[in-house]
């Protein structure tokens, strides 16, 4: 049996872009610009999910 795990779909009319998990369940709405295709929206879609899980602080900018 084959199992789709994750689904992207871009609705351009609505300038959004639908990511699911077949597994889980969960599903994300993200805004999307017309050149974006759907691994620009997969890719936004996994950092938004693996930023939550870590937050590192922002890095030290030293002087000259």
């Amino acid at each position: 049996m084959r199992k789709e795990t994750v689904r992207v779909e871009i609705l351009r009319d609505e300038g959004t872009g639908i990511v699911g998990c077949g597994s889980c369940g969960l599903k994300e709405q993200i805004p999307v610009k017309p050149a974006q295709a759907e691994v620009d929206v997969y890719c936004m879609f996994t950092d938004k999910i693996y930023g939550r899980s870590k937050a590192s602080p922002a890095p030290e900018v030293k002087g000259n």
